[in-house]
């Protein structure tokens, strides 16, 4: 006998799938994630044989991803239009192309400015494609409850993706160079990211017959939720989408993209120049290369215990709790003197990797909550092009100030200040009433 569950308007609607769909997309988004952004970060890898390839200031090199990083904020407010007209999902397999395009143009660049357009323009808009926007988009359909919790676990490819390949990304280019090394990894992203995305994403629960967290909306019901932040932002319920125009005359958007502005502010100028900050002080490459590599377990870590606290205590206060720990890393790094101080790289890569992009999907959440609907992707694309000024200026900032005084003591001080207004921001952004887990 058939038990299909019947909606209020008596039509059918379908069952709970006993294999929930929302898993594979999980570890899609978390794949995606641990190469796109695994491979842009090693950017602080290329970084130093670039610097003695074409010998210019660390500035001007830094500025190459800087430049990037701006385009990637720039493109994601572009993408997430798109996101909303076409899915996500053709997106995703869109930006893998893309991507995989711009390396194989950054292997054959034999001038300089090659690598601002190529890096700068097609690097970004590939990895724009493949990042927050999209999966952010695409796992808030999938997920309702414990939203934080699978953001984090998603996210947390990030952090794998940085400890595996930033290590082996000094390898290869110890072994190959840099240029094959580019050319190398084109070839891994054309042949297993975009063939993945093409056929296996799908963009919501209805196309595979389900529903969100696989639950029926009865027995989401019955559980009695909290109202979701966004439907109280203005004191009185919001029960229909919301739309960018809607959004901008709300301070919440503003003081979440203000936010995304501090966040690369605080951690770009150290994440791109730790490894030259290292190098200088007399250690091996490849032990700063492996470093950084930690940097990405404890990240992995942070991300998702970041996402299970931020159900728990609520968004803002798990925020919080990741700046400190940012704070307490740089704080670290700055006291390192010499090359004998091994112990102290050690538990810098602990506190700054925890905090180390945390802040992702904690944001992600909080957008969600308070922006969920048919225009979130281009509302949160908005969000992320704050994202990219402050990720072009930091990284430029922090090079400037190093060939100006020879240190990065006041770029990395700087970096701290920065990452308290952002916290201000999130404070400020959330609802006092929606503060709590």
């Amino acid at each position: 006998m058939s038990h299909s569950h019947v909606s209020e308007r008596g039509m059918p609607h379908p069952k709970p799938a006993r294999f929930f769909y929302g898993w594979v997309i999980v570890g899609l988004v978390f794949l995606n994630i641990a190469c796109s952004f695994g491979l842009w970060f090693s950017f602080s890898v290329f970084f130093v044989a670039i610097l003695e390839e074409f010998g210019r200031g660390r500035g001007v090199t830094a500025g190459i991803f800087a430049v990037g990083t701006f385009i990637f904020g720039l493109t994601s407010l572009l993408i997430g239009r798109i996101v909303d007209r076409i899915g996500p999902s053709r997106v995703l397999a869109l930006g893998s192309l893309v991507l995989a395009l711009s390396f194989v143009l950054i292997s054959q660049s034999t001038r300089f400015w090659q690598l601002y357009l190529f890096f700068g323009l097609f690097t970004a808009t590939g990895s724009s494609a493949l990042g927050w926007v999209p999966h952010a988009t695409i796992l808030s359909a999938w997920f309702v409850k414990k939203r934080g919790t699978f953001l984090g676990i998603a996210y947390a490819g990030m952090g794998i993706g940085i400890l595996t390949l930033s290590p082996l990304i000094q390898y290869l280019i110890s072994l190959w160079g840099w240029r094959m090394t580019y050319l190398f990894l084109a070839g891994v992203i054309a042949l297993v990211l975009f063939p993945l995305n093409f056929f296996f994403q799908i963009d919501t629960p209805a196309q595979k017959g389900t529903y969100p967290d696989n639950q029926p909306p009865e027995r989401r019901a019955e559980r009695k939720p909290v109202p979701a932040p966004r439907q109280r932002i203005h004191g009185t319920p919001r029960l229909q989408d919301w739309t960018l125009r809607e959004a901008l005359r709300g301070r919440q958007l503003w003081l979440l993209f203000l936010a995304n502005i501090f966040i690369p502010l605080g951690v770009f100028p150290v994440s791109t120049h730790q490894i030259a900050y290292v190098v200088d002080l007399g250690y091996d490459k490849l032990l700063a290369a492996s470093i950084f590599g930690l940097l990405g377990i404890w990240s992995t870590i942070g991300r998702i215990l970041f996402g299970i606290i931020s159900d728990r205590i609520g968004r803002v206060n798990a925020i919080t709790l990741s700046f400190i720990t940012s704070a307490i890393g740089i704080v670290l790094l700055l006291l390192l003197r010499d090359n004998t101080q091994v112990w102290l790289l050690y538990i810098y890569a602990f506190f700054f990797g925890l905090g180390f992009g945390a802040r992702g999907p904690i944001l992600s959440a909080i957008a969600a909550d308070l922006f969920q609907g048919s225009n979130f992707a281009v509302i949160f694309g908005f969000i992320s092009l704050g994202w990219g000024i402050g990720g072009a200026l930091g990284p430029w900032f922090a090079g400037f100030v190093y060939d100006l005084m020879g240190s990065y003591t006041l770029a990395f001080l700087a970096a701290i200040l920065f990452l308290g207004c952002s916290c201000l921001c999130f404070w400020l952004a959330v609802p006092r009433r929606a503060r709590q887990g």
